[in-house]
């Protein structure tokens, strides 16, 4: 009886062995994003190496917080290392990356890891409250200093100014003729008074 209890434990432990061990050499080395790492950049491609070679088989699934796949483009297997290009960049938000590989035993291994994308939000620059003053130009400047000194030159009396009389030019003979006649007049009678006291 104990014969047959030791030789199926033997042969228990001789079947779950080889995959724990498998594991333990073929597991997740690093990735990037890493693990439970809060990313502030776009994040385009996921990248993960493993700690041996691994089959073309191996493949990996993208989930959001929601628990939605997320497209992946292409997906190609080199050596240790297994890369997913992204048709567009992610998001800001939590996501799990779900991997399952081949080893060079044949035995499927899987597993998984979260990371978060935070983008830095550029704040949109507002327009200034302070508005200019329109400057007026120097034309408008000397313009209105031009009418302000024109209303000062005006009169400020409302009498309409008189104009000196003009002495019509056809007067200025006839004065001379008369005032001619006159002394004429005067000098003949002086010496008419003359003469008549001589003859006396």
């Amino acid at each position: 009886m104990k014969l047959r209890s030791t030789l199926f434990i033997v042969l228990l432990l001789t079947v779950l062995l080889p995959p724990a061990s498998a594991f333990a050499h073929t597991g997740l080395d690093s990735s990037s994003p890493e693990k439970d790492e809060k990313v502030m950049q776009e994040v385009t491609q996921i990248e993960m190496l493993f700690k041996t070679k691994i089959e073309d088989l191996s493949n990996f699934t993208l989930k959001n917080g929601n628990d939605e796949k997320v497209p992946v483009g292409s997906i190609t297997v080199k050596d240790k290392t297994m890369t997913g290009k992204l048709d567009t960049a992610l998001p800001s938000g939590s996501y799990t990356v779900i991997w399952k590989i081949v080893g060079v035993d044949g035995h499927p291994i899987t597993g998984e890891y979260s990371f978060s994308v935070e983008k830095s939000v550029i704040p949109e620059a507002t327009p200034s409250e302070n508005t200019e003053q329109p400057v007026q130009s120097d034309n408008s400047s000397a313009t209105e200093n031009n009418n302000s000194s024109a209303n000062n030159q005006q009169p400020t009396s409302s009498e309409p100014i008189q104009e000196p009389a003009k002495v019509s030019s056809n007067q200025s003979p006839l004065m001379y003729v008369g005032l001619g006649v006159g002394l004429f007049v005067v000098v003949a009678a002086i010496l008419f008074l003359i003469n008549k006291r001589r003859t006396k």
